[in-house]
């Protein structure tokens, strides 16, 4: 079902307005894709990988980032 306002372009004020008015991620409004907390991602290991790291201590996320940075330099001196 299409809604009346499906083909227009509402501004930004509006949007605003309505992910205000009726609490919904805006997101969704703009995409059509629900996502937690207004988060997108660029596929599923993506999200699997940011849900896995926020699931952690604070130390295990240092860690996380280590190895990223570590295989950002190998990457480079390839």
């Amino acid at each position: 079902m299409k809604l009346k306002w499906e083909n227009s372009n509402p501004s930004a004020e509006t949007l605003i307005s309505i992910r205000v008015r009726y609490n919904v991620n805006l997101n969704w409004l703009l995409t059509g894709n629900a996502t937690e907390a207004g988060a997108t991602y660029e596929d599923n290991r993506e999200e699997q990988m940011l849900k896995g790291y926020r699931s952690l201590n604070d130390k295990d996320k240092i860690e996380i980032i280590e190895i990223i940075q570590l295989k950002n330099r190998l990457k480079s001196t390839v």
